[in-house]
């Protein structure tokens, strides 16, 4: 990924997850609010090493967003053509790459912005759909709007795309996974083998 669209990448999943409680928040809200407490407890708990911090983050990733339609959604029709186990190798590469935005970025950013939620459209909102846009506002800086796609599955929401100044983090993931060239047509088949380690730094 360029170093600016991954900044956008982490900003946006900074916010996602500190956004303040409200006294009347309904269920998309809730499900802010939630992961909001879930993530600062981790954050600071000064118990965890850095290993289980990891295993703590990787998992809080893997409940709360929809991973499969995730994956599904960057690997088009190549998708259905994978085996069940380079499925389980994408999607577990695809959620390292979440969990390091958190472990590099999160822990140096997430006290810094003011964070409001917006109202929705009621034009836009369905009974498993809804878009947010969260507004974040910092001293010296222009306010920034980024847009979350919640996804109402299972019986809960879960996060599925984030698109910050006009930019989609599934779109531009697609692209390049699915780019043509030969660098990373090597790099999707090793990851689909399963052979690739954990990258500890930002890539």
């Amino acid at each position: 990924m360029s170093k600016i669209f991954k900044s956008l990448i982490f900003f946006a999943i900074i916010l996602v997850f500190c956004v303040p409680a409200r006294a009347a928040i309904s269920d998309p809200e809730l499900f802010f609010k939630e992961k909001v407490d879930e993530l600062y407890t981790i954050l600071n708990d000064e118990n965890l090493d850095e290993e289980r911090q990891y295993e703590e983050i990787n998992a809080f990733v893997e409940k709360s967003f929809c991973l499969d339609q995730m994956c599904c959604y960057v690997m088009r029709s190549k998708w259905k053509k994978l085996n069940d186990q380079e499925k389980e190798n994408f999607k577990k590469y695809f959620t390292m790459l979440i969990t390091n935005y958190y472990l590099n970025k999160v822990r140096q950013y997430y006290k810094e912005w003011q964070i409001e939620i917006l109202p929705a459209n009621e034009e836009d909102k369905t009974k498993d759909r809804l878009p947010i846009i969260v507004k974040a506002s910092q001293n010296g800086f222009e306010d920034v709007f980024i847009n979350f796609s919640l996804y109402f599955i299972s019986g809960e929401w879960k996060l599925y795309n984030i698109k910050a100044v006009g930019v989609s983090f599934l779109t531009n993931f697609q692209s390049q996974i699915n780019s043509d060239n030969k660098k990373n047509r090597e790099k999707l088949a090793e990851i689909l083998k399963g052979n690739w380690e954990r990258e500890t730094q930002e890539q």
